[in-house]
């Protein structure tokens, strides 16, 4: 049996070694001698692209061009931990993109400690990571005043990574209490703060079927309910998600990958940017032809010499 040799972030494969020469039986098309030469590729594909019906085109891509005419600012900090905090670093340059292209917003995106938050303008801070989740009582104290002073933390779990899950739910708890999540409303800002409904929010493509159905509810998005700093309504200051948010930041397809699509993915981050994000409107500068010219000068002439007549 061959063995498969895999380099991950720990939410996807990023390289795939197999010590035979597959490639040998493909350019001979020996599939009827070598059979599972061929079947190997296809679960292969099958594994890294998911339920991807049809395969991309060659030369295709999923990145945003920069974005132009912005008219507005936010900022989001990616808070920092031992752990693994940033396991795809171009998920979120994307994202920005893509904001900036569809809202117009131009989002700063800053890494910084727990005990950085308090110093930070920023209202949304996204905490993320695989593997065991863990915090000092000094860096928990941070998260927790930055987010009484009315900061919005959302907490994924990259790849549906289980053991950063079941983690980070266990440091809600011990923090805020074992009965303070609660599971968002249908109507809920964070689904439909544009217009979307959680309905339209799919889940992973590569994720099979019955363990969709089987599975629907851990994916909904649970919040620990914060009191306002003016000791009005409580509001969600605390998201949670079991379901990757991450990845699907990043937009590439994933057979493996438990969470939201790349476009749920945007759509939920974005309604947050957009109603917690404390998005702040650009004052509007003229274009070139807009403005008015300036108003004609007259030359001033020269002294005109006069010939002397003698």
């Amino acid at each position: 049996m061959s063995k498969l040799y895999i380099i991950s972030n720990g939410v996807r494969p990023l390289a795939i070694h197999i010590e035979e020469d597959l490639s040998r039986t493909w350019q001979l098309n020996a599939w009827k001698n070598q059979p599972r030469d061929f079947e190997m590729l296809a679960n292969l594909v099958r594994y890294t692209l998911g339920g991807v019906k049809p395969l991309p085109p060659r030369g295709r891509t999923h990145w945003p061009e920069e974005p132009k005419d912005i008219t507005a600012e936010a900022t989001l900090v990616r808070v920092q931990h031992k752990g693994n905090f940033s396991p795809e670093p171009l998920a979120h340059e994307r994202f920005t993109r893509l904001l900036g292209r569809r809202e117009k917003i131009r989002l700063a995106v800053e890494t910084k400690t727990p005990k950085q938050l308090r110093d930070s303008k920023a209202k949304v801070a996204m905490l993320t990571g695989t593997g065991e989740l863990s915090l000092e009582t000094e860096q928990t104290e941070a998260i927790r005043a930055w987010v009484a002073g009315g900061g919005t933390l959302l907490i994924d779990a990259a790849g549906g990574d289980r053991t950063f899950a079941e983690s980070a739910k266990q440091w809600i708890e011990k923090t805020y209490g074992t009965s303070a999540l609660w599971s968002l409303s249908k109507d809920s800002l964070v689904y439909t703060a544009k217009g979307d409904e959680r309905k339209n929010l799919p889940y992973r493509l590569g994720l099979p079927e019955k363990k969709r159905r089987k599975r629907k509810r851990r994916m909904d998005i649970q919040a620990v309910m914060i009191p306002t700093p003016d000791g009005g309504d409580h509001r969600a200051g605390v998201l949670f998600s079991r379901g990757d948010i991450t990845a699907g930041l990043l937009g590439n397809p994933s057979g493996i990958v438990f969470g939201y699509a790349p476009e749920a993915a945007y759509t939920i981050l974005r309604n947050l940017i957009v109603t917690a994000g404390g998005v702040e409107k650009i004052q509007s500068t003229p274009e070139r032809g807009d403005r008015k010219a300036p108003e004609a000068r007259q030359p001033s002439r020269p002294p005109v010499r006069r010939r002397s007549r003698r």
